[in-house]
């Protein structure tokens, strides 16, 4: 069964599990995330891929994830926790943390979590103490072009530092075995990673020269994911050159490995909500769900996400008409030019009425009956008092503007304007005409 088939058989539960369980509702298929795993191994296949646990930590991810025989990626004492209790060996972890708390140092190394990365020399003090002799990567900056969250912002020593770190490292008893990098989450642009292997190249010749071989390269993540299903598929464009590239530059003999999270997990997710609420706001319909922003799409704000959402089940229709309001002219005169800001409905006149295109807010008083206007003091519809409408009966007095004999581009005609300006205009060149004759 392809993937699409699979999606559309899965996607046929969904009612049943809403109804079963509840909603919101957060669906991790096994099969999907299997394929995945097999998916990366078949693109990079010299890659060692290590699941970054802070993607979706939910132990039984970690545990079909450890099944596959993946290593981890972990950050923090609990990740390290919950990835042996999933069946992992220590041997399959990195604590790829380049700011470590003193405790979450001696913590792994009671663990016997021994590989780390650092990318400053208080770091490898740190190390040197509180987890002696184990192994560590230097950690350097690359160019994160093209990426949503450019992480070398923060994060990276610079590529000329790496070596002397690195022997700094053997000098403190600790056993330095390679270099890291990161190029930003979500990255579409090939070549940052071409570029970083250029530098890890570099540093790993130079450390070379100097009695100091390494044996292990850390590609990071940052591997695109599509969000939408007309999404370009940025990773399998890319692999080709990656897997290239690792190729001609490092022998067979040095250890590749990276650190996919939401290339791994996030196409094997999906999040089962329902409408709870639904309001018009500006002339756009507006739907509450029952999750959100703090919620499982928290990474709208976080990680600058963009979510596809379908709807699995389509609700009444309703209706809403203004009550008592006749058009006398067309709809289209009443439009807005840009007519995709308006929201419009069937409604269904009184017998003997033909049905007619309704805009949510009212129309203009140009259009309505006359004995109806709308008050802006009141905002409802009023009747007009008996004295406003004695005053809208009274005949208006026409102004008629003097005429001209002064030669220019509007004094060769009466001027029809009212204004009290155009008229003010108008007869201070009647004056002028006089006194000059």
């Amino acid at each position: 069964m392809t993937t699409a088939a699979y999606l559309r058989e899965l996607r046929k539960t969904f009612p049943k599990l809403a109804k079963k369980h509840g909603t919101p509702l957060f669906i991790v298929s096994k099969t999907l995330l299997l394929e995945q795993v097999a998916r990366f191994r078949k693109l990079l296949p010299r890659v060692e891929p290590f699941y970054a646990v802070k993607a979706n930590p939910n132990p039984d991810v970690l545990k079909v994830l450890a099944q596959a025989g993946l290593g981890f990626d972990v950050a923090s004492p609990q990740e390290i926790d919950w990835v042996l209790n999933a069946g992992a060996t220590p041997d399959k972890l990195v604590y790829a943390n380049t700011m470590k708390r003193n405790e979450s140092i001696a913590f792994a190394c009671k663990r016997k979590v021994n590989l780390m990365t650092f990318d400053s020399e208080y770091e490898l003090t740190k190390i040197a103490r509180y987890a002696p002799g184990a192994s560590v990567m230097i950690r350097i900056k690359v160019p994160n072009v093209g990426s949503i969250i450019e992480l070398s912002l923060k994060f990276g020593a610079d590529p000329a530092d790496a070596v002397p770190l690195l022997l700094k490292a053997g000098r403190l008893g600790l056993k330095p075995v390679g270099v890291s990098f990161h190029v930003g989450s979500q990255c579409t642009h090939g070549d940052n990673y071409l570029e970083a292997f250029e530098l890890c190249k570099i540093i790993v010749n130079d450390a070379l020269l100097k009695q100091l071989p390494l044996e292990m390269i850390d590609i990071g993540g940052g591997f695109p994911i599509r969000h939408f299903d007309t999404d370009e598929d940025w990773f399998a464009n890319m692999a080709p050159a990656i897997d290239m590239e690792l190729r001609r530059l490092f022998d067979p003999s040095m250890r590749i490995i990276a650190e996919p999270g939401r290339a791994m997990v996030g196409p094997a997710c999906m999040l089962l909500t329902s409408v709870v609420g639904k309001s018009i706001r500006n002339n756009k319909h507006w739907y509450f769900l029952d999750d959100g922003v703090y919620g499982a799409l928290s990474g709208i704000i976080f990680d600058h996400c963009k979510y596809q959402f379908e709807v699995l089940k389509k609700g009444p229709t309703q209706l809403r008409p203004w009550p008592d309001l006749r058009v006398t002219r067309s709809i289209s005169s009443l439009a807005p030019r840009n007519c995709l800001n308006w929201t419009s409905a069937t409604w269904s006149m009184p017998a003997g009425s033909a049905p007619i295109l309704w805009p949510v807010r009212p129309p203009s008083t140009a259009s309505l009956r006359p004995n109806r206007s709308w008050s802006r003091k009141e905002k409802r519809w009023a009747r007009p008092s008996q004295k406003a409408k004695a005053k809208s009966q009274e005949p208006k007095p026409r102004v008629q503007s003097p005429q001209s004999s002064v030669q220019g581009p509007t004094s060769s005609r009466a001027c029809a304007r009212t204004s009290p300006r155009c008229r003010t205009g108008c007869a201070s060149a009647s004056a002028r005409t006089k006194r000059s004759t």
